[in-house]
């Protein structure tokens, strides 16, 4: 149903429970259960380091498989390799698939889930939860099942109140009563808008320098030959040139310096491309952190 909507990339649903007990052997551990889609993972940049995440598989199967945050693993498995070791979530037993990296304190500056905390999460599927454990699924007043959260993706950021609009018309359609809460991160949606001008005014200025930097130095090559051609201009006006002949043959001659320059500029810039792609690997790999909280180009 949300899905339909227009300015709507992506809609991610997932079930939480606080508070839950995680068991190996004689470790213990205690955490949120969060119980997910495979979309969970690109909508909330989830980084694996161990394994895999869920799959659409596990969601259809409904799966007893489950994916760990680092610092839960840690305490669970100390020292060991926690891929396919099982650990006791409430009454059941699941197989650890994957463990997800720490998130830092960059990844939360940049403002998809600013107040959301995932450092002692188990991510299991969210058809497993639905059936293991019917009585913390609670059902909806409309007959369907509870959700926590129902997160969406927009294609554009500056539609986020006019969808939230729609969100909200699409669920009094279907709710008897209004027992959710919509809420619009404008204060996100301001910092991300903000960012984004300052870079813009940012690389406004540059090219306002390299502008300014070029004209002067054009000017001084210019002023440069006039100087050094006195001899020939003064030949050229006992043969009969008109001050305007002459201006005419200067300027002519700074707009093709000044194009043949632009066009060695712009040649240079797409030759240079697959090295400036090998370096934003590079430095994505070194510094990845880093290159998150960029704005996205």
């Amino acid at each position: 149903m949300l899905a339909a909507i227009p300015s709507v990339e992506a809609v991610v649903s997932f079930a939480r429970r606080n508070g839950v007990e995680f068991r190996h052997l004689g470790h213990l551990s205690r955490g949120e259960i969060n119980a997910c889609t495979p979309e969970y993972r690109d909508l909330f940049q989830l980084r694996i380091i161990r394994g895999r995440f869920l799959t659409d598989t596990d969601n259809a199967t409904k799966a007893k498989v489950c994916v760990l945050a680092q610092e839960v693993a840690d305490q669970l498995f100390k020292h060991e390799d926690p891929l396919g070791k099982s650990v006791r979530v409430l009454a059941d037993f699941y197989r650890v698939v994957g463990v997800v990296a720490p998130r830092s304190e960059i990844d939360n500056v940049k403002g998809k889930v600013k107040s959301q905390d995932f450092s002692d999460n188990l991510y299991m599927p969210l058809e497993t939860f639905f059936v293991r454990y019917p009585d913390v699924a609670m059902t909806g007043n409309n007959g369907g099942r509870g959700l926590s959260q129902i997160t969406l993706k927009l294609k554009d950021q500056n539609a986020a109140v006019a969808t939230g609009e729609a969100v909200r018309a699409a669920l009094e359609r279907t709710h008897a009563y209004e027992d959710y809460q919509i809420t619009v991160p404008m204060e996100l949606l301001e910092q991300a808008r903000n960012t984004r001008l300052m870079f813009m005014a940012m690389m406004g200025l540059i090219a306002a320098i390299s502008l300014v930097v070029g004209g002067i130095g054009i000017m001084n090559i210019m002023l440069a030959t006039v100087t050094e051609r006195t001899r020939e201009i003064g030949i050229r006006r006992a043969l009969g040139a008109r001050r305007r002949d002459i201006t005419r043959q200067f300027i002519i001659e700074t707009i093709l310096l000044s194009v043949s320059g632009g066009a060695t500029g712009i040649a240079g810039g797409f030759a240079c491309q697959p090295f400036v792609d090998g370096l934003r690997w590079c430095v994505t790999q070194l510094f990845p952190d880093v290159m998150k909280s960029l704005p996205e180009t």
